[in-house]
């Protein structure tokens, strides 16, 4: 016993006031919520991912990606802005962080809302298709569909299931993802996109109890 105390006397002497460090390399990515200010009120720049990537082809998204080493993930965010609409950083006048959600693989997004100043719809054919703005209003107004999908492990061929219980037939768990849509009738704007939207406009709701300046 005396020992016992000795070890957890030591370890918490060296550990017990410790701040815990996330992991090694966090999976993380940056986007920025483009904001325009046009005749109809102030609208979010979207982008149609290029048809010929090979992943996501023709999705909806917001100008982002994965943050570099190095990288702040507001960095990232205007970076991955001025290489994918081909504009300058002082183009981007950032408003401020907005929350982070979970995108697929358990990504975390780091969204960023600002304003984009003289944009004349440039962007790179590698990576987008066409842009296209929508009024923040029209996302006050509208709310988007919600759907489930499951999460779940498919394991490689090479996976060792010999040294676990079960084998070939153990019980991996499924984890159930909340997906949302947003549809205006020409445009779907889905999954990690819209979670985005949505806690932007979950902030305004909590910060103006409505649009607020979007109103």
């Amino acid at each position: 016993m005396g020992e016992c105390n000795d070890i957890a006397g030591l370890l918490k002497d060296k550990w017990g006031d410790r701040t815990p460090r996330p992991p090694a390399k966090e999976k993380a990515s940056a986007v920025l919520i483009p904001l325009i200010k046009t005749e109809n009120g102030w609208e979010i720049l979207f982008e149609r991912r290029a048809l010929t990537l090979d992943v996501q082809p023709g999705d909806i998204c917001l100008p982002g990606g994965g943050v570099e080493d190095g990288e702040s993930h507001r960095e990232a965010a205007i970076r991955e802005a001025c290489e994918e609409l081909l504009i300058t950083s002082s183009s981007i006048d950032i408003i401020a962080p907005m929350d982070g959600v979970f995108g697929p693989g358990e990504r975390i997004i780091w969204p960023f809302l600002g304003v984009l100043r003289d944009y004349r719809g440039t962007f790179s054919r590698d990576e987008v298709d066409s842009v296209f703005t929508m009024p923040v209003k029209w996302f006050f107004e509208n709310e988007p569909s919600r759907h489930i999908t499951w999460m779940e492990n498919h394991p490689k061929e090479d996976f060792p299931y010999e040294l676990i219980y079960g084998g070939r037939n153990y019980k991996f768990r499924k984890r159930p993802f909340e997906m949302l849509f947003f549809e205006n009738g020409r445009d779907t704007i889905w999954g990690a996109t819209a979670r985005v939207i949505n806690a932007f406009l979950q902030l305004c709701r909590e910060s103006f109890n409505g649009p607020g300046p979007f109103d």
